[in-house]
């Protein structure tokens, strides 16, 4: 054993700080050391662990989810890792990995617990380890989840529009409709479609018919009513659902809405302005016995296509 690496790693480590150095040593030179290459696995998940393994030289990492997850704690020269296992008889819920040539001193379980009887300071100074990494393991599980969260609400909004989009819909509505069986309280599907967009896309360019798109989903969710929900289906097509609402109830909202469309002002990321938009809409309303979201659109959609071979700028119902 190289004497110098090991007074250097007792030195710095955390579990031996205040202990008599040279009954500590004593205990010490009677463990194994052993050399790790570079991505060698020390631990893998579901082991029965019977050591305690202090770093002399190089680091480790730990990996919870797989050996390629990102790295939640780097254990350096000093550091230890085996403890919570080994200490309550259990297996191993983590990777420990090397990042580059390591030493490691092996401590087995029956001289660590004599060095532990020897010099209870040990244990105290295990148990603030032990604290600080279950701190810092939930501080980094909770980022990940707030990572995780963040993704998910991004993967739910439309990037144009910064409405919410086709996937936020199909959740939705499932949604509602499941409630809706269930609580015998209707709901309306309003389904958008701007009229002739190719068109208007050919003669203003896709940043004209971007600007459109923007301005339209803004209107509409300034225009509906509060506890209604907007989102982008999909091109041109847009959705609206009307929680607790029957058809009569849905006939002003419609019609509010186109007007709200034709007075909508779109301009140009320079300023200059564009020429206004109209919209076709079919709405249906949801049947009690029916929970089949498909079916709720493909009744909505049937009204969209009447508005639009019928003029256009309208809503059939």
């Amino acid at each position: 054993m190289n004497k110098e690496m090991l007074n250097q790693a007792i030195n710095e480590a955390p579990m031996f700080n205040g202990a008599p150095m040279d009954t500590l040593k004593k205990y010490l030179a009677e463990c194994k050391t052993h050399r790790l290459q570079s991505g060698q696995v020390l631990i893998a998940p579901g082991e029965q662990n019977k050591f305690i393994y202090l770093v002399l030289s190089g680091s480790l990492s730990i990996h919870l989810d797989n050996q390629k997850s990102p790295s939640i704690r780097t254990v350096k020269v000093g550091g230890t890792v085996g403890e919570l296992s080994l200490i309550n008889s259990g297996k191993t819920s983590a990777y420990v990995i090397s990042n580059n040539i390591s030493n490691i001193l092996i401590i087995n379980r029956k001289s660590f617990w004599s060095i532990v009887n020897k010099m209870p300071i040990i244990a105290r100074n295990l148990l603030e380890i032990l604290s600080s990494w279950i701190v810092a393991t939930d501080k980094t599980t909770l980022e990940h989840q707030r990572h995780i969260q963040e993704l998910e609400g991004i993967a739910l909004v439309d990037g144009l529009t910064g409405i919410n989009n086709r996937r936020a819909f199909d959740n939705m509505l499932t949604r509602f409709l499941n409630r809706s069986t269930y609580g015998k309280h209707p709901l309306i599907l309003i389904m958008i479609d701007v009229d002739y967009f190719k068109i208007y896309n050919d003669t203003h360019g896709h940043i004209g018919g971007d600007q459109a798109l923007i301005a339209l989903a803004a209107t509409l969710r300034d225009t509906v009513r509060p506890g209604d929900f907007v989102y982008r289906y999909g091109g041109e097509e847009f959705a609206i659902i009307l929680p607790n609402t029957r058809l009569k109830q849905c006939r002003n909202v419609a019609e509010r809405v186109r007007q709200a469309v034709i007075n909508t002002k779109i301009f140009m990321p320079d300023g200059s302005p564009l020429p206004s938009i109209t919209i076709s809409m079919g709405v249906a309303e949801s049947i009690l016995t029916e929970n089949s979201e498909v079916d709720l659109k493909q009744r909505a959609d049937k009204k969209l296509y009447e508005a639009k071979e019928s003029g256009r700028n309208k809503f059939c119902m």
